[in-house]
């Protein structure tokens, strides 16, 4: 039998050097909107108290950015549009800047920032009755379209039970 003999290893410290490599930055510039052929699945309708109803869903800019309605009177262009990031004060009706804080509130406390079930479950802790089912994507939409409509355009909700005429 033969034994080999090893020299002691000297124990030397290693470095380790994590690569990071930066999320590509959205370029705000080029924000577009495309006209797709159908509706999204989550599209869905709210209706105000003065009787008025408009569809509800994320405006979906490419590249990949999700955005909400500023303004219940703006019109949906019907052919790819270009679109530029902008002050608050630059929108007309909103110069005042009344509830540019609420509205922003609005945005880091509802869907996408946080998810349905997450909403979900934050209502219940509030306690509305939604027992173990958690709001769809499009009822998170609607819900936080309407918020932001109610602050900016002083539209009501219609929030009575569709049993109720």
């Amino acid at each position: 039998m033969t034994t080999l003999s090893l020299p002691s290893l000297a124990h030397a410290p290693v470095a380790v050097h994590r690569r990071v490599t930066a999320a590509p930055s959205v370029d705000l510039s080029r924000m577009t909107r495309y006209r797709p052929g159908t509706y999204s699945h989550t599209v869905d309708t709210i209706v105000f108290t003065d009787g008025t109803s408009a569809r509800t869903d994320l405006i979906r800019l490419n590249p990949n950015i999700d955005a909400y309605s500023l303004d219940f009177t703006g019109v949906a262009p019907t052919r790819p549009s270009r679109y530029r990031a902008d002050t608050w004060s630059a929108v007309p009706h909103l110069q005042a800047r009344a509830h540019e804080t609420e509205v922003d509130w609005i945005l880091r406390n509802s869907f996408p920032t946080i998810s349905a079930s997450e909403i979900s479950r934050r209502l219940r802790a509030a306690g509305y009755p939604l027992r173990t089912r958690n709001i769809a994507e499009h009822e998170a939409i609607a819900g936080t379209q309407a918020a932001i409509w109610r602050l900016t355009n002083g539209l009501e909700l219609d929030n009575r039970p569709l049993t109720v005429p």
